[in-house]
């Protein structure tokens, strides 16, 4: 695995973010697809060894084109200058949390949680915290999760003012009840990145987040009568 080379492409993609650039230098990327999905195996593998609810989840469901969507968007950029990889119980293709490795030139992080969803999906997880406040807590300040990520984001730009009407919460939670994302990030330097044991190092961070994620998983596929789809048995 040669991290550098994926890198060192996305510098020069942000410097040449263009259909010609790209063409002239699309042997360069081929070399750096391969190097994306042979890390994207391995973090995966690695997963699936300590979280039992990833097993069967092929590395295809876990990447992203390069190419950007930009019908709808003021940058006209075609190419997306970071790679990541998503790690969804199910799939990709489902709307749960998950853990993702976020790689790209000085800015790679890794983490996971469930981000900006519709309020639908916000409602579901604020009320599976409001019925299992302690336990809620409890993952929020074990001392894994804590020592790699601290505590969920709360920029004030996914926060509602106010807490929503008629709930009663105690101390600790009204801050989550407010959220309208659920997620954490630790930051990965290059070198981090590179480092012989990378991906035991990602490994161990990104376990510290599976409580959390199967808490908002649960809470998703949840019905209103108590009765869950959500299992991460291997049964």
């Amino acid at each position: 695995m040669n991290p550098e080379k994926i890198f060192s492409f996305l510098r020069e993609l942000n410097k040449n973010n263009n259909k010609e650039w790209f063409e002239k230098n699309k042997k360069i990327y081929e070399e750096v697809k391969l190097e994306y999905h042979l890390l994207a195996s391995q973090i995966l593998k690695s997963m699936q060894e300590k979280d039992v609810s990833l097993k069967g989840l092929d590395v295809k469901n876990c990447i992203f084109r390069i190419n950007k969507d930009i019908r709808f968007s003021k940058d006209k950029t075609p190419y997306k200058t970071s790679l990541g990889i998503v790690l969804t119980p199910y799939g990709k293709k489902m709307s749960l949390a998950a853990y993702y490795v976020h790689l790209e030139d000085g800015k790679s992080f890794v983490g996971g949680g469930l981000y900006l969803p519709p309020n639908d999906m916000v409602k579901k997880v604020r009320q599976e915290i409001l019925t299992f406040q302690k336990e809620f807590i409890a993952i929020i300040e074990n001392k894994k999760f804590a020592s790699v990520y601290g505590d969920l984001d709360k920029s004030p730009n996914i926060m509602l003012a106010k807490v929503p009407k008629d709930i009663n919460v105690n101390t600790k939670t009204i801050d989550y009840i407010r959220l309208k994302s659920y997620t954490s990030g630790k930051p990965y330097s290059n070198d981090m990145i590179k480092a012989k044991d990378f991906i035991a190092n990602i490994t161990n961070d990104l376990f510290a987040m599976k409580e959390l994620i199967h808490f908002i998983n649960k809470g998703l596929m949840t019905d209103e009568n108590g009765a869950t789809q959500y299992s991460t048995s291997e049964n």
